[in-house]
């Protein structure tokens, strides 16, 4: 005769070698290369949607934004110049075309410097509520150190992040 059959739940310890990681990351870089200013997190700090992690020097960057702000309120001036002129049949319609697209160009130059500032800044993206957390993990990149150590130059069209954070 057959023995008995027991239906009952067993528990096998694993044992394995391998990486543990979140099911999502989100890799940040900054969108222009520079000079790392600060770094207000530490590698496994946890950290809220939208807080500053890290930023840039913004020496040049602001640098630039001036000049693109003087550059945009002297083409502003030629506009208003040539547009007044031409209505008075002064100046040619090529030269307040020209004085336009010089309006135009600058005011092209003038985003981009902005958007370069506002950039130059990593924050923790949202995530759900603003009261959500993340896991702020450090990328190892460009040098093999646990952390960016400030001063260290990041450069933009790298196919590594500047930063990953390990969603939990």
């Amino acid at each position: 005769m057959w023995p008995k059959v027991v239906r009952e739940e067993i528990s096998l310890p694993v044992r394995s070698i391998g990486i543990v990681a979140t099911s999502e990351e989100i890799r940040l870089s900054f969108k222009t290369g520079g000079i790392i200013a600060h770094a207000y997190v530490n590698e496994g700090q946890s950290v809220k949607a939208g807080q500053l992690l890290a930023e840039l020097n913004l020496s040049e960057i602001t640098a630039q934004v001036n000049q693109a702000e003087n550059g945009y309120e002297k083409a502003l001036r030629d506009f208003t110049r040539a547009k007044n002129l031409f209505a008075d049949s002064v100046a040619t319609l090529e030269q307040y075309q020209n004085a336009e697209t010089g309006l135009n160009v600058a005011k092209s130059i003038l985003d981009a410097a902005q958007f370069n500032l506002v950039h130059s800044r990593i924050k923790a993206p949202a995530m759900g509520s603003s009261s959500s957390s993340s896991h702020v993990k450090m990328n190892l990149w460009p040098l093999d150190f646990r952390f960016m150590p400030l001063g260290s130059a990041v450069k933009t069209g790298s196919c590594e992040p500047d930063f990953r954070i390990a969603i939990s």
